[in-house]
């Protein structure tokens, strides 16, 4: 299964994670969006009994208040499904090295990062892909490589030259490139305030 098949079907997982999370927000968005209203129609009430200049900043300090207050718990619950779908997909990550296809996934992680650092000197990898990367780097005729194993990842490689240049093609880099991206699909699965 090629790797894009693979980020297809966590994607689809993700997503399916994220409608399940957005229904357990809806119901907290839908509370603080009754409250903040309640209040907002509390001060309205307040401002039209009185004209006062006094009592209409009140009024606007009020409802600022509650806006603010709805639009806090609403990035904390958005930050927190985000989370628990970044938990789920790493869960997901870390089960794709104990698949058939994962040879053929960190060979092209492989061949990615050499395109990019041709005149690397080492390839630092997960102790347990050790022995697939020599391999791998033998059919590319690459042996002058030296492997080393590096912290344990999720799967992938990272490519060194001796002059300090590297190249992280793993799992986890991965990620941490499609984070900004991540965070705005699970905001999107959140219903805003006006939506429920």
């Amino acid at each position: 299964m090629p790797l894009d098949d693979i980020l297809t079907a966590i994607r689809s997982e993700a997503d399916a994670e994220i409608r399940e999370i957005r229904a357990s927000c809806a119901a907290e968005v839908a509370a603080l969006a009754a409250e903040a209203d309640e209040q907002a129609l509390e001060a309205e009430r307040a401002a039209a009994a009185s004209r006062d200049l006094a009592a209409d900043r009140e009024v606007a300090r009020i409802v600022n208040r509650a806006a603010l207050e709805a639009t806090r718990k609403m990035m904390s619950a958005v930050e927190i499904a985000y989370q628990e779908a970044l938990d789920a997909l790493r869960v997901r990550l870390g089960a794709v090295r104990d698949t058939a296809e994962y040879p053929d996934i960190l060979a092209r992680l492989l061949d990615e990062v050499l395109d990019v650092l041709p005149d690397a000197t080492g390839v630092l990898v997960d102790p347990a892909d050790t022995e697939l990367v020599g391999s791998l780097l033998v059919e590319r005729d690459r042996r002058g490589l030296a492997v080393e194993t590096a912290s344990t990842c999720l799967g992938g490689v990272e490519l060194v030259t001796d002059d300090g240049r590297a190249v992280r093609n793993t799992f986890e880099s991965r990620l941490q490139r499609a984070d900004g991206r991540l965070r705005r699909l699970v905001a999107q699965h959140i219903p805003d305030r006006d939506s429920t």
